[in-house]
């Protein structure tokens, strides 16, 4: 192992980190190399509170956090300072707080863990974090928090919306923690202008984060960890997509939909005077819970839907809705279900949609089938949609359907009209056969193209 540049964290590693040139640790200072001097002397001890504006200086490093701390004022945390904070404590940084850590490519800031892994900085009711080439290493002791629930950074604005960007990080690494890297819920988000974060070496995901919020997951690395996906809750109402529009991005890694005790649920639209949009770049992959699914608008009804999807991949980049299961097979999750009247602004093009169709409770407008009381399938409109927006899509493994065009109607688009939608390995048909605007026109037994 190379010497560390301050001396707490030398005698902290001395008994502690062992002798691996891999130490996690090391590989994030390295990849910050500094030319920082080394801290001398014991360092300084804190209190549990930062009540007016402080400045920890890099002179007077290691700067030790031996206790809960809240912060209701600015810190300031200066280049090559270190900050060294106990094992399973907790800074809370609330209204009136902010931690202002701007490193430099060659003065970065380390906070690392003391006697064990610390618990969370967190930033709730107001508070801020703005962090700039820092690395925080050994957080996330999960203390009695659910194993999804926690983060070295949680991140928080207690309310339900708007979003509130009260996370800034800009070449940022967070290592080894023992929950998550970062935790995003009740409208706390990323700023607009974060970018270069590398999450690595955390126990469980490298960010879990409400779907509302994951548009602003920054640029960066998300591999290494117990799970290189980011985790989506999106069920819950402060979850839901339904007053905004959100992108989810391309980061590197797939969207893993439902955490291990909630549902796999994503919700887009579906709250009453508010629309939601959700887009989904080329390229990304989302893998949904047992049992989970897609709603673009939850409601079965004559209204027009408040939720709209844009899928829109390439030939090179699909799109891909997927299971989340280690062996994934037929009807592992319900798939994509648009409700109400579809918005004419939907589009789903070069997607790929695997393992879905399993068994729901929710019956449609579609003609019944022998043996199929209910017409389940991968792809599910329950309201007549303006065009046939389903494109360059290939359904295979569905346990029942291919697209269940399950409204009641004397129009009704055709999804194989244009012969670019492909199927494979289903037992129903492609794509299931309306009634009319009676509520009737079937046939016995109805078209079923395979």
């Amino acid at each position: 192992m190379r010497p560390h540049r301050f001396l707490g964290l030398a005698l902290l590693c001395s008994s502690a980190c062992g002798s691996s040139t891999n130490d996690p640790i090391d590989a994030g200072l390295d990849a910050q190399a500094s030319a920082c001097a080394p801290a001398t002397g014991a360092g300084t001890i804190h209190g549990g509170s930062v009540t007016a504006a402080e400045t920890w200086t890099a002179a007077a490093s290691p700067h030790r956090i031996p206790y809960d701390t809240s912060i209701s004022a600015t810190l300031t945390i200066e280049p090559c300072a270190t900050v060294l904070i106990a094992a399973q404590r907790t800074i809370t940084v609330s209204a009136g707080g902010r931690i202002v850590a701007d490193g430099t490519a060659a003065a970065p800031i380390v906070i690392d863990k003391d006697t064990g892994n610390w618990a969370t900085i967190r930033a709730l009711g107001g508070g801020t974090l703005r962090l700039s080439y820092t690395t925080l290493a050994g957080g996330g002791d999960p203390l009695n928090g659910g194993a999804d629930l926690t983060g070295a950074l949680d991140i928080r604005a207690d309310q339900a919306a708007p979003l509130a960007e009260i996370l800034h990080v800009d070449h940022v690494r967070i290592e080894g923690s023992l929950g998550q890297g970062v935790y995003l819920h009740e409208s706390g988000a990323f700023s607009s202008t974060s970018t270069d974060l590398v999450i690595t070496g955390s126990k469980g995901y490298p960010i879990h984060a409400s779907a509302n919020l994951a548009g602003t997951i920054p640029t960066g690395t998300y591999t290494g960890n117990g799970v290189d996906e980011l985790l989506l809750s999106g069920a819950d109402t402060a979850q839901t997509i339904s007053s905004s529009d959100v992108t989810f991005h391309d980061r590197g890694v797939p969207y893993h939909v439902g955490t291990s005790q909630g549902a796999g649920r994503l919700d887009v639209g579906g709250k009453p005077g508010a629309t939601g949009k959700l887009t989904i770049e080329p390229g990304v992959t989302l893998r949904f819970k047992k049992g989970g699914a897609l709603y673009v608008d939850y409601s079965h009804g004559a209204s027009a839907a408040t939720g709209t999807l844009v899928a829109v991949g390439t030939s090179t980049k699909r799109i891909v809705f997927t299971s989340a299961e280690p062996t994934p097979k037929a009807g592992d999750w319900l798939g994509l279900n648009f409700g109400d009247l579809p918005s004419s602004g939907d589009r789903l093009d070069f997607v790929d949609v695997r393992y879905a169709g399993g068994s729901s409770s929710s019956g449609s407008s579609s003609c019944p089938y022998v043996g199929m009381p209910i017409n389940d399938a991968a792809i599910r409109i329950y309201g007549v949609p303006t065009s046939a927006f389903v494109t360059n899509t290939r359904i295979t493994d569905s346990a029942a359907h291919g697209i269940d065009r399950g409204w009641a109607s004397d129009t009704k688009p055709d999804f194989l009209m244009d012969g670019t939608n492909t199927f494979m390995a289903l037992p129903g048909c492609t794509q299931t056969f309306p009634k009319d605007s009676n509520n009737g026109g079937c046939t016995s037994p109805p078209p079923c193209p395979k």
